[in-house]
């Protein structure tokens, strides 16, 4: 138990460095064809990429005129290359299309490529396809770039290890959070995001915490208990994510559904490569002396990260910063 609670922390550390270092999150671009040719712009940068002070602007084909939200393309229509400029590489951005004849256009663009070709055959298309594989990659992106969340996760499986008890915490967790997901982008439930991130913070210290902790406490009786809790605060974290990248209304269903099954398997893959290297290295190495030192420390740089952003996003609430 001790050798998989190191190799999980030294595993995760390893994804923490990437995460830390690539996510840029979604921005989202809307185009609504108002009259034939003429469309209304609503662009929303991601927030990390207004925190860097980067400019990056939707540039649409020459023969398109932009004046302020409203860009008009004249007797050639939307057609040809809507490209975004010093996009990230890290980044990617999400463009939904609706023209007067029904016809919705879903596509994400990434840093690498950082533009879309649109023909003739875009135009009308209403592809239930689109919207699902987009959703699905931004769910996945969010659970792997979201450092928080996958700390929390990652938390679940110190404090349970991997036995039997992981799949029904693991499952309350999903439960959780897909719940208050649903309820969230749907409107039903409506809260400020600050205090939800702030919860979140505590609840990786928390899991940090009882790690920590060798007595029977409530945490280790019934773990699924404080992931259901939890996981509800943390749907409401996924939902803010979601509704800054926007969902579209025609299909709010489907994408709904295909985002939280991409955070789901995110999750998943994460559990299965911490086990698979926890397994690999438990294989390699079978002395312990350094065991214990190194699952103190893990234990407490995750709880230090969670107390950190606790103070944080608190002092963010307050308005001290």
């Amino acid at each position: 138990m001790k050798f998989d609670r190191t190799l999980l922390f030294i595993s995760l550390w390893l994804f923490s460095q990437v995460t830390l270092g690539h996510a840029m999150g979604s921005s989202f671009l809307h185009l609504t064809e108002t009259s034939p040719s003429i469309f209304s712009q609503r662009w929303v940068p991601a927030k990390q990429i207004e925190r860097l002070s980067l400019v990056v602007e939707p540039q649409y084909p020459q023969h398109c005129f932009k004046q302020g939200p409203v860009v008009d393309c004249g007797d050639d229509g939307l057609l040809g290359d809507i490209h975004f400029e010093n996009l990230p590489l890290h980044a990617d951005v999400v463009v939904r299309i609706e023209w007067l004849n029904g016809g919705k256009y879903t596509q994400a663009i990434s840093g690498q490529t950082q533009s879309i070709q649109l023909t003739a055959a875009d135009i009308g298309v209403n592809s239930r396809w689109q919207v699902l594989t987009t959703y699905m990659v931004i769910g996945i992106e969010h659970i792997l770039l979201g450092l928080d969340h996958l700390l929390f996760v990652a938390g679940l499986v110190l404090l349970v290890g991997f036995q039997r008890q992981l799949i029904w915490t693991i499952t309350a967790f999903t439960l959780a959070h897909s719940l208050t997901l649903a309820l969230s982008v749907t409107q039903v439930v409506t809260v400020s995001q600050t205090p939800v991130e702030i919860i979140i913070a505590l609840s990786i210290l928390l899991v940090a915490a009882e790690s920590l902790d060798k007595r029977i406490t409530l945490a280790r009786r019934y773990p699924w208990l404080v992931a259901f809790v939890f996981g509800l605060v943390h749907g409401l974290g996924f939902a803010g994510a979601l509704r800054e990248v926007g969902l579209p209304e025609h299909e709010l269903p489907l994408s709904l559904l295909t985002f939280n099954l991409g955070v789901e398997f995110g999750q998943l893959g994460v559990i299965l490569g911490l086990y698979l290297i926890t397994s690999l290295i438990k294989r390699l190495y079978e002395s312990g002396k350094l065991l214990r030192p190194v699952t103190l420390a893990s234990a407490y740089v995750i709880g230090i990260l969670g107390a950190y952003w606790s103070i944080s996003r608190s002092a963010e609430l307050i308005n001290v910063f």
